[in-house]
């Protein structure tokens, strides 16, 4: 037979480094005590010596044992010997085992030396009176053990042999598969463990293993000893050729359940290192946010016990702020029988935030494109595959917490706060997975964001965090073999997503947004923009550098050298015309506000011009490394047609960042409007998609003109156009055939200046929230949530106001249209 020969030591190293640690290890021997139906589950852990001064000793017993029992060699004839003339005094034949007394009472005497003053008698008294080496072997194994027993259904001698011994085990993810097909009836457990290897945690915590186990009809107990040291003793035999053999053992102590025996324990055990793992991992076993009770851990070390600590759930109602959401089908009969949702089934992820310091709330609900685009998925399929999940957090400022009845003193409350945070613990079907939402495990990447912010709002240290998933609903959201969390997968990809959209996108925002309106509307900080600004510059410059290292010849062209040169000087005169006008006005709202949006639409054409000349250089280099006959001028003709475009668009800002021109002058918004769609073509086109430019008037001699800032009217219209560019480009991203619309229109007899696009429109729960500041459906990274906001307040400045139209004033064949509504003349 041909295949796969698999080495005894394979599995050795195999069971060494699947679990990471002992608190995992001692984790995966609960949930097969509860995958066993157990009540509850008993984990004792005795230590009467060092393990390195014990487990040298029974090694040396086990390895004379072994040669001990070894069935002897073949005899020639007449080689027979009575075995009564045996040397007296020196070896004698018991049970076919050959006992060399004097080694039996080496050993016996070494292993007595080891132990401590505090080791029990009667202990001490079986080492002393074990008879040979199997006796002594038995009686001083247990020197060091940890015992995980429990009350479950049991196995029997077959179940050991074919469930027990096979690694890997089918067992239970045929039962899940069952359920998962079918269903599962209320109140049915559910199953923890599926890959068939949580057994050799058991390999983990110590070399010797043995299980005792009984079903409720057996009248006898089962009995199986595994000594793993085998496997990594006798490198060189085949795993199979390791003999392992379940046996019956003598009628059962208790009605059923199982026994595990773990001795020649691998590391030392103290009551703290127990109470460490009691306090940070099985106080955290079960859901801490759900009413049910916890799976009973009763714990004792040396036959002391070990508490538990129990959550505080009164600490919850004491939190600052809330977040709840949940995602599956908007229709919840869409969930299918085993919790699956069902092929077709509209998608939403909705929820709130409560600001109970604040007593204020936002609401959650993304569906269609915004939901996929959140999760950074293309179409439905990945996210019905995620399946449905509910998440809890509770958000603590820290310097504001208060005594609470109960729990005790503010430093107590602190304490009680700095245990149990740590970001969001994952939890299915009620117990946890891996160590995600505490120590050093920042899975959701929270700590690097609320570094890189402002305030250091929101990070890990502040959040009591859950999700809820289930092993039936959310079958690919896999345990990593060694149980650290989630497998990677498309589904974590956008589990992950969704989470960091819903912290980073909405709820962080929107507590400093409600701060920041709390804080008697502070201006709005110029300096923030520069510096994004100056980063871009200084990212420009390098890439320039490199082009000019590259080919020396680009920088003498006029067309190319000489506008990336006229672009960059641009750039920089403006932030600096900016920052003087900063100085020079009131640190009044308004002024400041509209400096800000100036200085992030500089900063949005900065970051095309970086854009642009990187393609260029990347383009440039493709053509060398394909040896191309094209020459460089045919090559580094689109970025000049590119740069033209772009000293456009700096040109309709100039206006805005002369302090001489920062006044309102008589303007045709017709024609003003018109220009500013003309800039913002390009941008558009180079999409694939194209701008309408319509004008509405009853009375052709009808004219609309305002005093106006000529600069801030393309701040709002070009950020709108800016944000139908986005979504648009989004819609044809997920449905290449989508026919991407926009439109801009200028109504002369309501004053209005509207832009509509048939993208995927506005959320309808964020209608009343989309110009709050910091508030965007965009992913992290893509937006900052600003535009809006600014762009109302520039509008106001301009005597004018900026709204969403309800769905009866939407232009026809469009989803959204926003209006730039000016007073009657």
């Amino acid at each position: 037979m041909s295949g796969f020969k698999v080495s005894a030591r394979t599995l050795f190293h195999l069971g060494a480094d699947l679990i990471s640690s002992d608190a995992m290890a001692l984790y995966e021997l609960v949930k097969n005590a509860f995958d066993a139906g157990s009540e509850r589950v008993a984990i004792s852990i005795r230590q009467r010596c060092p393990v390195g001064l014990s487990n040298p000793v029974i090694e040396r017993i086990a390895v004379a044992l072994e040669e001990a029992e070894r069935p002897p060699a073949p005899e020639d004839d007449g080689a027979d010997q009575d075995s009564e003339t045996a040397g007296e005094g020196e070896s004698k034949v018991q049970d076919s085992v050959v006992i060399d007394e004097p080694l039996v009472e080496q050993l016996r005497e070494e292993a007595l030396a080891t132990l401590l003053d505090g080791a029990e008698i009667e202990f001490v008294k079986a080492v002393r009176t074990a008879e040979g080496l199997r006796g002594l072997f038995e009686a001083y194994a247990p020197v060091n053990e940890i015992v995980v027993g429990d009350t479950g259904h049991g196995m029997s001698l077959n179940d050991l042999e074919t469930i027990f011994l096979t690694v890997g085990t089918t067992f239970r993810t045929e039962k899940v598969n069952e359920r998962r097909r079918d269903g599962v009836d209320p109140g049915e457990r559910p199953i923890l463990g599926e890959k068939g290897v949580g057994r050799l945690s058991a390999m983990r915590l110590g070399s010797l293993l043995r299980v005792e186990t009984a079903r409720l009809a057996d009248a006898n107990s089962s009995l199986l000893d595994i000594d793993w040291s085998l496997f990594s003793r006798h490198p060189d035999r085949r795993l199979e050729e390791i003999d392992i053999v379940p046996r019956a053992g003598p009628p059962k102590s208790r009605p059923k359940g199982t026994l595990l025996s773990i001795r020649q324990l691998s590391t030392n055990w103290s009551v703290t290192k127990l109470e460490d793992i009691a306090k940070a991992q099985f106080s955290r076993l079960n859901d801490p946010f759900e009413a049910a009770s916890r799976f009973p851990i009763d714990l004792t070390f040396n036959q002391s016990k070990v508490a538990i600590p129990a959550f505080r759930r009164l600490l919850l109602e004491h939190a600052h702020a809330v977040v709840t959401a949940s995602f599956g089908p908007d229709d919840p009969a869409e969930l299918l029988p085993n919790g699956r949702i069902s092929r077709g089934a509209k998608l939403r992820l909705r929820g709130s935030v409560d600001y109970v310091l604040r007593s204020r709330s936002l609401p959650i609900d993304l569906s269609g494109v915004h939901l996929r685009t959140a999760a950074g998925v293309a179409d439905d399929a990945t996210l019905r595959e995620l399946g449905p999940f509910e998440l809890k957090i509770y958000w603590f400022n820290r310097p504001l917490l208060e005594e609470v009845d109960t729990i005790g003193t503010k430093t107590q409350v602190r304490e009680l706060v700095n245990e149990w945070s740590g970001g969001v613990a994952v939890y299915r079907d009620g117990f946890r997975v891996g160590s995600y939402g505490s120590g050093a495990d920042d899975w959701l990447g929270l700590d690097r964001k609320a570094l890189a912010s402002g305030g250091y709002k929101v990070n890990r240290a502040q959040l009591i965090g859950g999700l809820g998933i289930s092993s039936l609903a959310n079958p690919d959201l896999m345990d990593q073999t060694n149980r650290e969390g989630l497998r990677d997968s498309p589904e974590k990809d956008a589990l992950v997503a969704l989470l960091k959209h819903v912290i980073e996108g909405v709820f962080r925002p929107f507590l400093n947004a409600v701060d920041e309106e709390i804080r008697a509307r502070e201006p709005v900080d110029l300096k923030g923009v520069a510096e994004r600004v100056l980063n871009q510059r200084r990212s420009i410059s390098a890439t320039i550098r490199l082009l000019y290292q590259r080919y020396p010849q680009v920088k003498d062209d006029p067309d190319i050298g000489g506008k990336i040169e006229e672009a960059l000087a641009s750039i920089g005169e403006m932030m600096r015309s900016l920052e003087e006008l900063g100085a020079s006005y009131q640190r009044g709202r308004t002024e400041l506000t509209v400096l800000a949006g100036i200085g992030l639409s500089v900063a949005a054409v900065a970051h095309e011009l970086r854009q642009v000349t990187a393609n260029a250089m990347a383009s440039v280099d493709a053509l060398r490394r394909r040896r191309s006959t094209t020459d460089l001028p045919t090559a580094l003709a689109p970025l000049g047609t590119q740069l033209k475009t772009l000293l456009t668009r700096l040109r309709v800002l100039d206006p805005l960042v002369t302090s001489g021109r920062q006044v309102k002058t008589s303007t045709d918004l017709v024609e003003w409007t018109e220009t500013i769609v003309e800039s913002a073509r390009p941008a558009f086109q180079n999409v694939g998609m194209d701008i309408e430019f319509a004008v509405r008037r009853l009375n052709d001699a009808a004219t609309f003109e305002a005093r106006v800032v000529q600069g801030m009217i393309v701040q709002v219209v070009g950020n709108l156009l800016d944000n139908a560019r986005y979504w648009l480009g989004r819609s044809v991203l997920e449905n290449p055939s989508f026919k991407a619309k926009a439109l801009v229109e200028v109504d002369v007899d309501r004053r209005e200046i509207r832009v509509s696009d048939n993208g995927p429109g506005v959320p309808p729960t964020m209608r009343d929230t989309v110009f709050q500041a910091f508030v965007t459906t965009k992913p992290p990274g893509a937006g900052l949530g600003l535009g809006l906001f600014i762009s109302r307040e520039i509008a106001a400045y301009s005597d004018a106001t900026i709204s969403l139209l309800p769905e009866s004033r939407t232009v026809e064949g469009f989803s959204t249209t926003f209006a730039l509504s000016f007073r009657k003349a």
